[in-house]
Formats: C-alpha cells, structure tokens, sequence
C-alpha cells in the first residue's frame, strides 16, 4: 500500500525471491541428526524409545533455533532489495513493511499474549512486548487514512493553496434568499427553546407556491452578530431588501379598526405594512384582545414581514432554471402545447420575460395552460414581450377580477378623469415620435397626490387599492406610481369582468 499498486507489483516478487533462502527452514529438518542421535543414544545404554524421544525433541528444536537467524536475514535481504527497486530510505521502508499495518501488528500482539499462557514460557516478557506492540497498532491510522502534509513540504504547499481556493470559493457564494437574526431573535429560530420561526417559513414556502405558482428557494436562516440584538434583515442574492426590530419581551398591537381604546405601549409602526402599531408587555396580551387589538410574538412578525417581501420580489427570484421547471411540469400533462410555443414560437427567454412582468405585478403564474395557451395564440404575429404580457393579463381577466372583487361583488378602484387620459396618450404619442417627454410634472404629482390620500380610502374598506384604466395607458400609468405608490395596483378594463359593479373612491385629475 506504500507504493501505490505498480509499486506492489514490482517489490512483492523480488521481497519473495530475496526470502528463498527460507528453504534452509524446511531442508534443515534432515534425518540425519536424527539418525546419529539415536544410534549414540542406544550405544550408550538408553532405551530405543527413550532415544527416539530425546533426540527427536533435540534435532527439531536445534533446527528451529538455527533457522531464526536465517529467517531474519532473509527478511532483512527482502527490505533491502525491494528498497533499491523504490528508491525509498532504508529506515523509511522498516518503517513501512514492518510498521504499515494494524492488523499483522494486532495478530502479532495476540500471537505473544498466547505464548504467555502456555506452561514453561515466560510470562512477563510475552506480556510485555504484546502490550508494547498492540498500542503501537492502536496508533497507527486506519487503512486509506490520508496523513497530515509535513509542514514546509510540497504536499503542505500544495494543500494549503487548496483551502486557500476553496475560502475564496465560498466567500464568492451568494445565498438566493436568506434572513439573519440578531442574537434575541436565535430563539424564535431554535427548536428546541420552543422557536416556530423554521416551521412558520416552510409553511410560507408552501402558501406561496400555491397562491403565485412559484418555489420560493430554501430560505437561509442565520444569526448575524453584526444586527443590532432584535434585529433581522432579509437578503436576496447578498443585497439587503427589508428589515426591522423586535423589541425584548414585548409584542406588537395592531389596532383592527380605528375605533379601539387606546392601550397603553411604545408607538411604532408594523414593519410589513407601515401601519400605526404599539410595543406592548406580555402581560397586557389578553387586554390588548380584548380591546380589539390584533396582539403578535416576533416569529409572526418577521414570518409575516418575510413573506410579504417574497410576494414583492418573486420575479427577482424566478429565473430560466425555474421557468424550465414549470414548462417541464406542464408538460407532463400537456406535452403537445409546451412544444408549440418553446421553441417554435418564442425562446425561453422571452417566455421568462412574460412570466416575470405578471409577477412583478403581483399576477399568479399558477394557470401555466392559459398563459401557454394565450401566446401560443398570440406568439405568431406578436413578438414584443411587454405586448404579450398586456395580451395575456386579459386572458387572466378571471383570476385579476376575483382578486379585486369584494365581498359585496364590485370592485373599489380610483379611475382616470377625461383630460388626464387625453394627456397621457399625447405624451405616448410625442415620446412615440420622438418629440416630447412625459406629462405636465404638476399632473404626475396631483396624480400620486390623489392616490396616497385614497390609500386610508381602500384599507377602511378593506379592499386591495387599485386603479382602472384604459388598456393603452395601464403600462404608463403603471410606470407612473411604481416608485411613487408601489401598492397601487393598475388594471385595464380588459382586465376585469365587465359585469361587476364599480366602485369609485375618486377619479386622478388635473389640479385645480
């Protein structure tokens, strides 16, 4: 095993040839002594059997005790011949043919505890040099145990520029998602002092793939000592996009309409929403509830807060490799419709485009049939994506009207005054023509003025704030209040079912 299996190929036949001088242990058991000594026995008066007895015990035993010698000369023979073949130290190779393995050592140290037992023979010694060897195989390492580079070495060398390559290779890993803790919040991660935080994020995992039709990746969850103690932060891809604070021993109060008492507590805000909020003791749980108050511990606050930033930046986290995964799911079923559309119809690419633009908007992708369906239809004489993606949502109108639909069967939403719809297609016509740029600044900020003070509007009513448009203005309008108001949803008339009421909470217009 020292010299690799070449190695032994070469050095096991020569180490053999060299201990053929071992033929003296057999041929020395002649039968002449034998012979002489039972014919001078018999001529000195002994018994024929007694005789026999004697020298027998006699020749043998001088044959074995002359032969040692021989024997270690032959194995000393075999050491230096297979050596001069490897060109290895002579020390190194003792070292190695007598010292390599543990178990000739073991069966060699069981072999002298034997002898020890056995009447006549010295028992101390045997013992002795039987506990010597067995705790020198105890210390050799196991077989195909790789030792340790000496320090200076070429194998030291080289081995360190390894771990070296390997530090470089994980500092450049990049985590897809992960959350890190300060250290009060370790035990809402720990499981065993009680934490639910890991159970609540696989829940969260689960409702997402079924209410936008994504996995969401495994979520890395860590402490990071660098947080303030109840702090946590959310990253994806290494880039921190939300964050907040616990405090210690105390839980958040949300007020579930504006007409609770007030309660007694630290103001804040939720950090998910932003909505007014009060740090309140655990002792006051029970009479927050009862005063009407929505009353959390920190494992829902961070669960809830993490899973709306997964909603806002699904898209940042779907990409070709998830895309493929879905396209390979529906495939199952409907092998026929994913050939015709990629890539006959459309690269991946431009399909990822598509599904990407629906989840920025917060659109499911779950109806992967209808969205193949829609371009499979469309893909032939429309290849601009952002078209496609306009196209599509009107073949979701189902699933856009039922997530804006309230209980009482209408739709709330803000709508566009005449002339703010008359200005906003001139801009797309001057921009179009390379002859104008956006609309009257005075409009653009009456317009997000308007939309921010309808914000309280839509939450007292419990509806999804949301504003209707004309088709050929829901991308502008859109890009308009993304920065500005990015929780107001943008919906053309196409969107939703024509046979639901309207409700109007104001319409967007020019200054006065």
């Amino acid at each position: 095993g020292t010299f690799g299996l070449f190695g032994l190929l070469f050095t096991v036949p020569q180490y053999l040839h060299a201990l053929q001088g071992n033929d003296a242990f057999a041929t020395g058991l002649r039968l002449l002594p034998l012979m002489g000594g039972l014919v001078l026995g018999v001529a000195h008066g002994m018994d024929l059997a007694k005789a026999a007895e004697t020298f027998s015990v006699l020749s043998v035993g001088d044959a074995l005790v002359s032969q040692i010698p021989s024997l270690l000369m032959s194995a000393a023979s075999g050491m230096v011949v297979t050596r001069s073949a490897t060109g290895e130290q002579l020390g190194n190779a003792f070292r190695s043919q007598l010292l390599g393995r543990k178990k000739p050592m073991f069966l060699t140290a069981i072999i002298l505890g034997g002898l020890g037992l056995m009447p006549g023979m010295p028992m101390l010694p045997c013992f002795a040099l039987a506990a010597v060897i067995f705790v020198a195989a105890r210390k050799l390492p196991a077989p195909g145990t790789v030792a340790p580079p000496v320090s200076g070495s070429p194998e030291a060398a080289l081995a360190q520029k390894n771990d070296a390559v390997n530090d470089v290779e994980t500092a450049l890993a990049l985590d897809v998602l992960a959350l890190e803790v300060g250290y009060e919040l370790v035990s809402v991660v720990d499981v065993g002092r009680g934490g639910t935080l890991l159970s609540r994020v696989a829940s969260l995992r689960t409702q997402l793939a079924k209410e936008i039709g994504v996995v969401i990746p495994p979520v890395h969850v860590c402490d990071n000592l660098e947080l303030a103690p109840g702090a946590y932060r959310v990253m994806i891809l290494g880039t921190e996009v939300a964050s907040g604070i616990c405090r210690s021993g105390r839980l958040l109060a949300m007020a579930t309409n504006g007409s609770v008492p007030a309660l007694e507590g630290e103001t804040t805000k939720d950090p998910t929403f932003g909505l007014p909020a009060r740090w309140i003791h655990e002792r006051d749980k029970e009479v927050g509830e009862a005063l009407g108050y929505a009353v959390v511990d920190h494992a829902t606050i961070v669960a809830t807060h993490l899973g709306e930033v997964l909603r806002a930046n699904a898209h940042k986290l779907f990409g070709r490799q998830e895309a493929q995964a879905l396209l390979d799911l529906l495939a199952r079923n409907a092998p026929r419709l994913v050939d015709d559309v990629v890539p006959t119809l459309l690269p991946l690419g431009d399909v990822l485009r598509v599904l990407k633009n629906l989840l920025r908007e917060g659109i499911s992708i779950r109806d992967m049939r209808t969205i193949m369906e829609a371009l499979a239809d469309l893909a032939p004489t429309v290849k601009d994506y952002e078209q496609l993606t306009e196209m599509v949502r009107e073949r979701l109108s189902a699933q856009i009207t039922a997530r804006f639909k309230g209980a009482d069967g209408a739709i709330t939403a803000l709508t566009l005054h005449a002339r703010v719809e008359e200005a906003l297609r001139n801009s797309l016509r001057d921009i179009a023509n390379g002859t104008g740029g956006m609309p009257d600044p005075a409009l653009l900020r009456n317009m997000a003025q308007v939309a921010e003070a309808s914000l309280g509007k839509f939450e007292a009513m419990g509806a999804q704030p949301v504003v209707i448009c004309p088709p050929d203005l829901r991308r502008f309008v859109r890009a308009i209040f993304e920065r500005k108001v990015p929780q107001l949803n943008v919906v053309s008339f196409r969107e939703v079912d024509t046979s639901l009421a309207l409700n109007s909470v104001g319409a967007l217009s020019f200054p006065s």
